[in-house]
């Protein structure tokens, strides 16, 4: 009896393999932003920008994208005074500090086509009530750019990286008014009578150091109105700005008063009425003006 014995061999080969094309990208625009709206100290509300980043695929495949805004901490100042925050559109926070993951937030809204070119949007908001000086304000901070795998997950290290400049300017404010009345009002002594004092609040607001100009329409008299043709009728008055005694003969200045912060600097300015004896009757008038300005060194 005869056996037969077969040998079966199996050969295999590895066909060469296709390598993954690699995502690719640059930014660009985007990267040295002056603040569109200037900021004011004294606004009730936050000063908030729309901001564009431009990101160009220079790979050989669609891909998706993110964006990692790093700075020291995860908080960020302009000129190391004004705190500021990124948002996305979505009001997400957007800032992170060196070691801090890539938030889902900062990735572009879809893929970007080879040789194509999206922008990604975000916010910048500095929170109302900071007080800052007339001037330019600041800040750098590192901008990565990284691809997202087919299944969205960020990879681990950056295909791109650069810096971004955010600068923003806070310009020179200065108001002066009356307490509850605006910029105008009468005061109102009624029937005249000597040493009779009435007093209202001026209330200034400025970022820089300011004076205060006093004069008086009448020099320090309220006069007959209407006026008596040939006659001058007039009462004379004193006026104190803070306790200071003013020279209404001529304009007075309180100079080189401090700026102020979050809340209005008040100055009390008295009226006191002087002698009334053998004044004609009728209805005396005066205009004392008040006008802030910045101080000048």
């Amino acid at each position: 009896m005869f056996y037969r014995t077969c040998l079966i061999i199996f050969l295999a080969a590895a066909a060469p393999g296709t390598l993954q094309a690699a995502c690719m990208g640059k930014i660009g625009n985007g990267t040295n932003v002056t603040g569109q709206t200037p900021y004011n100290p004294f606004n009730p509300s936050d000063t908030t920008d729309e901001l564009k980043l431009n990101i160009r695929n220079t790979g050989d495949v669609a891909c998706g994208y993110a964006l990692a805004f790093r700075t020291p901490g995860g908080s960020a100042k302009l000129g190391k005074i004004l705190t500021y925050f990124f948002t996305g559109l979505n009001g997400r926070p957007l800032l992170i500090d060196a070691m801090a993951k890539v938030p889902a937030a900062s990735q572009l809204a879809g893929p970007v086509p080879v040789d194509g070119a999206e922008d990604f949007s975000y916010r910048v908001v500095i929170p109302r009530g900071q007080f800052a000086a007339p001037g330019s304000y600041a800040d750098t901070l590192t901008l990565e750019l990284y691809a997202l795998d087919n299944a969205g997950k960020i990879g681990s290290s950056p295909v791109d990286s650069t810096t971004l400049r955010l600068s923003y300017t806070v310009p020179q404010l200065l108001s002066v008014n009356i307490k509850g009345a605006g910029t105008t009002t009468t005061v109102d002594f009624g029937e005249l009578t000597m040493g009779e004092q009435k007093t209202v609040t001026i209330q200034a607001r400025s970022n820089h150091s300011y004076d205060l100009n006093i004069s008086s329409g009448n020099h320090g008299a309220m006069t007959l109105t209407p006026p008596v043709p040939g006659h001058y009728w007039s009462v004379g008055y004193e006026a104190r700005l803070n306790n200071l005694l003013l020279d209404l003969h001529n304009e007075t200045s309180v100079q080189k008063l401090p700026p102020t912060h979050s809340e209005d600097a008040s100055h009390k300015l008295e009226v006191t009425v002087g002698d009334v004896a053998k004044k004609r009757a009728g209805k005396y008038e005066d205009v004392i003006t008040v006008q802030i300005n910045a101080t000048t060194p």
